[in-house]
C-alpha cells in the first residue's frame, strides 16, 4: 500500500478543522438548552474535545511503538540470520547460488 502525502495532508487539515469546530459547536449546543443547562453543555463539548484528542494521540503513539518494535525485530533477525542474499549471488543469479539451478531460458 502506497501512502499518498495528499491524501496524509488532508486528513490532518480535516482533523484540525474539526478540533476548531468544537469551540463553536460548543456555543450552538449551549443555545438549543435551557440557561443554567448552558455551562453543563459548553464543558460536555470541552470534555469531548479533549477525548478526541487523548484518543488520537493514543494511536500516533500505537503506530509509532509499532514502527519501532518491528524495526528492531528486522534488525536482530538480520543479524542472525541475514534478510538477503550477498550481493554476488544476486548477480550471479538466486537459483544457481542456493539451488545449483540455472534459469529457464524459452
Amino acid at each position: 500500500m502506497r501512502i499518498d502525502t495528499g491524501d496524509t495532508t488532508w486528513i490532518l487539515i480535516s482533523t484540525a478543522l474539526v478540533m476548531l469546530m468544537m469551540p463553536g459547536l460548543s456555543l450552538f449546543y449551549g443555545g438549543m438548552v435551557r440557561q443554567k443547562n448552558v455551562l453543563g453543555t459548553i464543558m460536555q463539548s470541552f470534555v469531548a474535545l479533549g477525548l478526541v484528542t487523548v484518543q488520537l494521540l493514543s494511536v500516533f503513539v500505537a503506530i509509532a511503538y509499532a514502527f519501532s518494535i518491528t524495526w528492531i525485530i528486522l534488525k536482530v533477525l538480520d543479524r542472525l540470520m541475514g534478510l538477503r542474499v550477498p550481493q554476488e549471488e544476486e548477480v550471479e543469479e538466486l537459483d544457481l547460488s542456493q539451488h545449483g539451478e540455472s534459469r529457464y531460458i524459452f
